[in-house]
C-alpha cells in the first residue's frame, strides 16, 4: 500500500497548503503570519471518519486568498459576491486506490441554521459558469486522482459572508460541520 499512502499524502500535503497548516519550524518564517495565510487555516476541514476513509471540504473566501498572485483581486471581488465550498469524500483501498465515495449531498446552512441552496449549474449566469470551470481545473490539473471528483458548491447568499459573524454549517453523514466566521485576514 506504499505508492497509494504515497499518492494520498501528495493530495493531504496539497490541501494542508491550502488550509495553511505549516510546522513549528515554517511558522516562525515572517510570510507565515500573513493575513491570507491566516484565514487559509480556518478554510479546510478534514475530518478522519474511519481507517483510510477521509472528509475534506473547502471553503474558498477572499481572505484566503494570496493578494501578491496575479488576477487576485478580482478573484476576491468574484469571492464578496458568491460563498464557493468544495467537498469530497476518499476512501483509500488495496484494489481500487483512492476511491470516491458517493453518498448523499451535503446540507448546507447559515451559522443561525437557515438552509441555504447551492447554485444548479444549468441555471448559473456566464460570468459565474467561467470561474467553475476555472477552479475545477485547477483541481484536476493539479490533483489528477481526486480534483476532477471534487465536488463544488457555489452560493449567492447575503448571509453568507466569510468577514461577518456567522459562518456555514454543513450536514454531511450525520455529522455537521461549521466554518467559523468572520476568517482571519477580514
Amino acid at each position: 500500500m506504499r505508492p497509494l499512502f504515497q499518492k494520498f499524502c501528495g493530495f493531504s500535503a496539497f490541501l494542508v497548503a491550502i488550509g495553511g497548516v505549516a510546522s513549528d519550524k515554517q511558522m516562525l518564517a515572517a510570510d507565515s503570519f500573513e493575513p491570507h495565510r491566516l484565514a487559509q487555516e480556518s478554510a479546510v476541514i478534514r475530518d478522519d471518519l474511519a481507517e483510510n476513509e477521509y472528509i475534506y471540504f473547502v471553503w474558498v473566501t477572499p481572505p484566503t486568498i494570496n493578494p501578491n498572485v496575479e488576477g487576485s483581486a478580482l478573484l476576491k471581488q468574484f469571492l464578496r459576491q458568491f460563498n464557493v465550498v468544495g467537498f469530497n469524500h476518499i476512501r483509500l483501498t488495496e484494489a481500487e486506490g483512492i476511491a470516491i465515495v458517493r453518498a448523499e449531498s451535503p446540507k448546507f446552512r447559515t451559522a443561525e441554521g437557515k438552509p441555504v441552496e447551492a447554485f444548479v449549474e444549468a441555471e448559473m449566469p456566464p460570468n459565474l459558469l467561467e470561474k467553475v470551470k476555472l477552479i475545477r481545473s485547477t483541481f484536476a490539473n493539479n490533483l489528477p486522482e481526486v480534483g476532477p471528483s471534487m465536488r463544488w458548491f457555489w452560493f449567492k447568499d447575503r448571509d453568507l459572508d466569510s468577514c461577518a459573524e456567522g459562518g456555514i454549517s454543513i450536514t454531511y453523514l450525520d455529522r455537521t460541520y461549521v466554518f467559523e466566521a468572520p476568517m482571519p485576514g477580514c
